[in-house]
Parts: C-alpha cells; structure tokens; sequence
C-alpha cells in the first residue's frame, strides 16, 4: 500500500468515524429526559393542553418510583417553581412592552408624514398576523365559518 493510498484510508476512516461519533451524540441528544410511556396516545397534545405540573409529577414519578411524600414534596416545589416563573415572565413582558413603545417612538420621529402612514400600516398589518398566530392553526377556517358550523 503506497502512501497515498494510506493517506486516504486514514482520511476515510477518520470520517467514519465521526459520522458514527456525531450520529450517536444526535441520536442521545434528541431523545426526551423523560420519555413518554409507549403507545400512549396523543401524546403530543398532552403537552399542549395540560400547562399544569401534573405531567411532570406523574413522568417523573413513574420513572423515579417515588412514594407518595415524594410526589406531594415534587409537586409544592414544581408550583412554587411555576408561579416564580410567572412573576419572571410578567416583569420580564412589562419591560418588553416598554421597550417596544420607545423604539416606535424614536422611529417615528425620523420618518417623514408619508413614511409614517406606510409605517401605521406595516403596524396594522403586523398586529394582525400576530393575532392569527395566537389563534392558532386553522384559525382562517374558524372565522370564515358560520356559527352553525357551516362554511
């Protein structure tokens, strides 16, 4: 075997081992802490419609076998936990607003009468897609439909 084919065995082998290398650190990386259990349906709108910590309570329950004490004990500390969260999340919001108010102020001094009209209507336009976001999906259908539920 000649040097160059060495060369490149070597280079081969090196990438191979990173593919494997890099797939397996993906592969653990992707998976949930702590999975759901199998087959169980709608897992995924679980998460949606269930904000409360009951979830985490009855996962990690299940997976750490805790005995009862343990889980009133996790649940104080996941609900003190959620209504500091909360309290991060409102001053944290009331800032934001701040800020934004302030930015579309100082904007709006730079801009000239017709700049400023397009810019209310950029905002207008810009308000509305965040309502429909908030919706949700299909929230398009649910407006154009009557209130029998007939299109």
């Amino acid at each position: 075997m000649n040097s160059r084919s060495k060369a490149t065995f070597l280079v081969l082998l090196i990438f191979g081992i990173g593919v494997l290398f890099g797939g397996t650190l993906v592969f653990f990386w992707a998976q949930p802490r702590f999975p759901f259990p199998e087959g169980a349906p709608g897992r995924r709108q679980e998460v949606r419609n269930n904000p409360s910590p009951e979830r985490s309570i009855r996962r990690l329950s299940d997976a750490l076998d805790l005995s009862p004490s343990q889980r009133t004990e996790l649940r104080r500390i996941l609900e003190e936990s959620r209504q500091q969260l909360g309290e991060i999340n409102k001053e944290s919001n009331g800032r934001h607003r701040v800020v934004r108010r302030e930015t579309l102020e100082r904007i709006q001094t730079i801009l000239k009468p017709d700049q400023m009209e397009r810019f209310e209507e950029f905002l207008a336009q810009r308000e509305q897609r965040g309502q429909r976001r908030r919706q949700g999906p299909g929230s398009m259908r649910r407006r154009e439909r009557t209130p029998d539920g007939s299109p």
